[in-house]
Parts: C-alpha cells; sequence; structure tokens
C-alpha cells in the first residue's frame, strides 16, 4: 500500500493552470512547478507524469472551467448572439481579476519556442477544433437563413477568432475590460452580415 498523497492533485493542478497561463508552456521550468505547486519532483512526476502531460492536463482543465462560455454562446438561437457571447465572454476570462491576463492557449503559443513543436501543434489542435465549431454553428446559421446567402461561415469563424486572439493580446498588455468590451461591440458592428 503506497503512502498517502501530502498535496491535492486538484489545487496542484490549478497552481500549474495558472503558472502556464502567466507565462507560457517554455516560461515555466520543472523548477517553477516543484515550487509554485508546493511539491517535491518525484511527486511531480508520479501524479502528473512529465511537464508536457501535465500541460496537457491544464489544457483539459483551462478549457472547462474556463472557456466553458463559449459553448453556452454556440447554443444561443441568432448568429449575431453566438458572436457577441463568444467575444464578450472572451474579454471577461482574458481580464478576469482572479487569474492571469490573456489567454492561456495564446499566451503559450506566443512564448513557445520550435524546440516544442510538440506543444505548438496541440495548441494549433485546440485553436482549429474551436474555429471548426464556430464554422459549423455560422453554417447552421446560413442553412436557417438566420444569415444572408452571400455569408461565408468559414470566414465568420476566422474573423472571430482573429478579434479574439487580438482580445488576448491587448488584455495582456493591460487594456482595460471595458475598452475591450466597446471594442468587441466596435468589430461586431463591422464584420458581421446581417439578413
Amino acid at each position: 500500500m503506497g503512502r498517502p498523497l501530502s498535496f491535492d492533485p486538484e489545487m496542484a493542478l490549478v497552481q500549474a493552470l495558472y503558472l502556464f497561463w502567466q507565462h507560457g508552456y517554455d516560461g515555466v521550468s520543472i523548477t517553477d512547478l516543484t515550487e509554485g505547486l508546493g511539491i517535491a519532483r518525484p511527486s511531480l512526476y508520479a501524479m502528473f507524469g512529465n511537464k508536457e502531460k501535465l500541460f496537457e492536463r491544464v489544457i483539459e482543465k483551462y478549457y472547462a472551467e474556463h472557456m466553458q462560455f463559449s459553448q453556452e454562446a454556440l447554443q444561443r438561437s441568432k448568429a449575431t448572439d453566438v458572436a457577441h457571447g463568444i467575444l464578450h465572454g472572451f474579454v471577461d476570462v482574458t481580464t478576469g481579476p482572479q487569474t492571469p491576463l490573456g489567454c492561456l492557449v495564446v499566451n503559450a503559443a506566443m512564448a513557445s519556442t520550435d524546440d516544442n513543436a510538440r506543444i505548438q501543434h496541440k495548441l494549433a489542435v485546440c485553436r482549429a477544433r474551436t474555429e471548426h465549431k464556430l464554422r459549423h454553428r455560422f453554417k447552421r446559421a446560413l442553412d436557417e437563413g438566420d444569415l444572408p446567402p452571400s455569408a461565408d461561415p468559414a470566414r465568420i469563424a476566422k474573423f472571430l477568432l482573429i478579434i479574439a486572439r487580438g482580445i488576448a493580446v491587448q488584455a495582456r498588455v493591460g487594456v482595460s475590460r471595458e475598452e475591450l468590451h466597446a471594442i468587441v461591440d466596435t468589430a461586431l458592428g463591422a464584420g458581421l452580415p446581417s439578413t
């Protein structure tokens, strides 16, 4: 029978999430993790595996707990409400008072080096999955007549994600939540076709 854990794995995962969110994947060392989580290196490896596997768990937790607003937005009945919910929700997440500024995925991608091609690939898969969901939702809106026949669901999805990434970068450098919400309203007014 093994010794009982001397730390809370869930709290350790939350601490790891905040470290990666703040510093990106490359900006966090194993020493940063052991000190930040308050656990010894063998315990870290025993519980989470290597740094890459821990990061995968962190990404799952980030999407489940911080990006759930996007799933709610996708369920809205009108395309304009979907876009509104996605971008305004993203502003709220990237400017949260209790979390690091910016987006975990964007921060990690921007701070990642070519040495971590596997991490870059995982982040690209996350972005592609989000884009696919948006494209599918706007295709449905087109089919339902909620968007004009000339609307391009793929282009709308990409437009929203480009705006979202810009929001993440601007939040990271300290642009206020209020200003970002106002910018979102401007972007939605300029870029989303209406029937």
